[in-house]
């Protein structure tokens, strides 16, 4: 997987993505999580992402990833409203 800093994860979910990212380099299997991010304004913004190793260099570590992340309005509304402020 990428070097993705986790600064910007919400508290609440950053052991939870960083422990997906770590299991997914370490086993191959397909990275997959919903997340929040705090935004540089500080509105916090869901996420869900998904990814794969597609190579991998010689000493085993990913070479090629092949991710899609994509966030919606309405969903992080959604989620909001039913996880509370």
């Amino acid at each position: 997987m990428p070097d993705l800093s986790t600064n910007n994860f919400h508290p609440d979910d950053r052991d939870r993505v960083d422990e997906a990212m770590r299991r997914s380099e370490e086993t191959g299997a397909p990275f997959g999580a919903e997340y929040r991010l705090i935004a540089s304004d500080g509105r916090t913004v869901w996420f869900h992402d998904e990814a794969v190793v597609t190579a991998r260099n010689e000493d085993g570590r990913p070479k090629v990833v092949q991710a899609c992340c994509s966030t919606s309005p309405s969903a992080s509304t959604s989620r909001r409203s039913s996880s509370g402020p």
